[in-house]
């Protein structure tokens, strides 16, 4: 292990360490820099874990690796008024900014990693998104859209997640149906996988197991059972096969937004890849893979799909340095109570100070587990209200399905957030 420690001031507060549900300030703490899927559930927690740390005294500290490690900030661990990296199996790379201004920190991160672009337009709006089966047909949206117009609710595009893309017929009448209306349409996808067809003819395309040859890979070990109890195996497309990368730009992606009018994507099971074992790839080590992955399949997926005139959005359930080239990061999934929203707060706050500027969530939660789910779902949209967009998804209800007083509050804030529109 690479070890390298550094003193801290009495008082001084390090915020940042990517995306986190518990702390903002990380001073006293115990940082696992690694991305797994708990719902905010275990301490810790992150789908966007950063090596980043800004000083309340305005400098910075970054560890420019992606495999895993720890940071530790005056916790129990190292002596009192002591930071600490530990980076597992890798050298060091630490850089150290000495500005006074929190902004030169963040500019010199971008230097190396990269600056977000700016997103289009429409994705500062509302973007419906809902769990299988009511996107999975174009009634569903008709249905949807009926309802949001009845109810006088704004909202920009959707996310049909739940269709089966490789429909190509189906998909051709969802873009009809959902452009006819003026709204934009984004697809559901995971983390190297292609979403438009099966994969059994792409079998030279995968990343292979270096022990057994095989292509179904075992995930890492930061899957959630209660939301995907049946992980067994995946397989993700070799992004460092020149050829590959050349496939998902154009002819998958690159399908999407010519023939099929796509506008976007949701990108889910970012934290999935393994590094724990052997891996046949085409080019480039495999060390840091479970980080560096998903930046790069996603980075590619966001420049094939920005080539749409109107712009574009993805939405990415994490990754780690880089992320902001995406450039829309989504906190994962948490339930509809209370203390999720708390969660959400600090997972905003959190990737922002870490150099994600722009943040969604599941609003209110993706899951119902509470009998105060209109109170909870009213709070959080006076939160989000005043954030970069809002988006909503999961197994739980939606904003027409509530009582007339939610109704209410739910239609007053979205409008207040479109009329903030342009100064987000």
């Amino acid at each position: 292990n690479t070890i390298v420690r550094g003193k801290l001031k009495n008082r001084e507060a390090m915020w940042g360490a990517g995306e986190h549900f518990d702390h903002v300030n990380q001073r006293g703490q115990h940082v696992e820099i690694n991305a797994v899927d708990q719902w905010a559930e275990i301490k810790g927690n992150s789908y966007m874990p950063i090596p980043i740390l800004l000083s309340s005294r305005g400098s910075g500290l970054f560890m420019n690796r992606y495999e895993r490690m720890t940071v530790d900030v005056d916790s129990r661990i190292v002596p009192k008024n002591t930071w600490q990296f530990c980076i597992f199996d890798a050298p060091c790379d630490l850089f150290v900014y000495t500005s006074e201004k929190p902004a030169d920190v963040l500019y010199g991160y971008s230097l190396l990693t990269g600056f977000a672009p700016e997103p289009a337009e429409w994705s500062y709006g509302s973007i419906i998104c809902r769990y299988y089966p009511d996107f999975a047909t174009v009634q569903g949206v008709l249905d949807m859209a009926q309802a949001m117009k009845e109810n006088d609710f704004p909202w920009d595009g959707v996310i049909v997640e739940g269709f089966n893309n490789a429909d190509e017929a189906g998909l051709r009448n969802m873009e009809q149906a959902v452009h006819g209306m003026g709204k934009k349409l984004m697809v559901y996808s995971q983390t190297g996988s292609n979403p438009f067809r099966a994969l059994t003819d792409e079998t030279d395309y995968h990343v292979r197991n270096g022990i057994t040859g095989s292509i179904n890979l075992v995930p890492a070990n930061s899957d959630n059972p209660a939301d995907n109890p049946d992980a067994g195996s995946w397989r993700f497309l070799d992004i460092t096969s020149s050829e590959v990368r050349d496939y998902i730009y154009n002819q998958i992606w690159g399908s999407a937004v010519k023939n099929f009018g796509v506008d976007g994507a949701k990108v889910d099971f970012c934290e999935l890849f393994p590094d724990t074992y052997e891996l046949i790839m085409a080019d480039g080590p495999t060390n840091g893979a479970h980080h560096w992955y998903p930046v790069v399949y996603n980075s590619l997926l966001y420049k094939k799909l920005a080539e749409n005139p109107n712009g574009t959005m993805t939405i990415n359930r994490g990754g780690s340095i880089g992320a902001q080239r995406y450039p829309w990061i989504w906190l994962g999934d948490q339930k509809r109570e209370f203390r999720f929203i708390e969660a959400q707060v600090k997972g905003v706050l959190s990737s922002g100070i870490s150099g994600v500027p722009f943040i969604t969530y599941d609003m209110a939660g993706y899951k119902n587990a509470g009998k105060d789910e209109a109170e909870v779902f009213s709070r959080a949209v006076e939160f989000t209200a005043f954030i970069g967009n809002i988006q909503t998804h999961g197994t739980v209800k939606r904003a027409y399905d509530f009582d007339e007083e939610t109704k209410n509050i739910y239609r007053r804030y979205a409008k207040i957030h479109d009329a903030l529109r342009p100064y987000l």
